[in-house]
């Protein structure tokens, strides 16, 4: 029984070498790490270091009032991770339950991190743009490829990318007019609608 009551001579020198090793791999991960998916993980590292060292402060003085050694635990871990491979049958061996643990346990001194979903940035000049293409509704142009239903035309010189209005063909070669400006396409109809107007048509109405 004097193998498994608390000894400081072993205790102390085991659970401070398991927090020297974890916070050695707390910094590698965090050097890992890709700092656009994550929210300040690097800033968070020192509060970790500090829980880490706390909870493994307590875990001596658990085991030093209940007068128990430390080791036992990680033998208990170790124990129920091959119990566990062995119940799901996983026959490459190892310790689940340990692993388990130990990521619990990096994830609590990291405050459970979680990746962050960024939405997508608009260019500065998002709005201008939107401005100078709405500026094009009533120009006619010729077309430079294909529109099916997006493709170029050339409107006062420049090249454009636009959409057919009402996503029909358009060939190469053939004359358009801007209808509309929608979802940050121009829409562009060719001049042989029914009623020969295309900016009165029905669907050029911008919706």
């Amino acid at each position: 029984m004097d193998a498994i009551e608390f000894n400081w001579r072993l205790d102390v020198p085991l659970i401070a070498a398991v927090a020297i090793g974890a916070i050695w791999n707390f910094n590698l991960w965090v050097r890992k790490q890709d700092p656009e998916q994550f929210d300040g993980l690097a800033v968070r590292l020192p509060s970790a270091r500090v829980r880490l060292i706390a909870m493994s402060a307590l875990i001596l003085l658990v085991c030093w009032l209940a007068n128990v050694a430390v080791w036992p635990l990680f033998v208990a871990a170790l124990a129920v991770g091959c119990l566990l491979l062995v119940l799901v049958g996983n026959e490459e061996g190892g310790a689940m339950s340990l692993i388990s643990v130990g990521w619990l346990v990096r994830e609590w001194c990291f405050g459970f991190p979680h990746v962050i979903l960024h939405p997508p940035v608009a260019p500065e000049n998002a709005s201008a743009k939107a401005t100078e293409m709405s500026g094009f509704v009533g120009k006619t142009g010729i077309t430079m490829t294909p529109l099916n239903p997006t493709g170029d035309v050339e409107i006062d010189g420049m090249k454009i990318a636009v959409s057919s209005a009402d996503g029909r063909f358009v060939e190469s070669g053939a004359e358009v007019v801007v209808t509309s400006f929608r979802n940050g396409w121009p829409c562009v109809r060719t001049n042989d609608v029914t009623d020969g107007n295309p900016l009165t048509h029905p669907a050029a109405v911008t919706r």
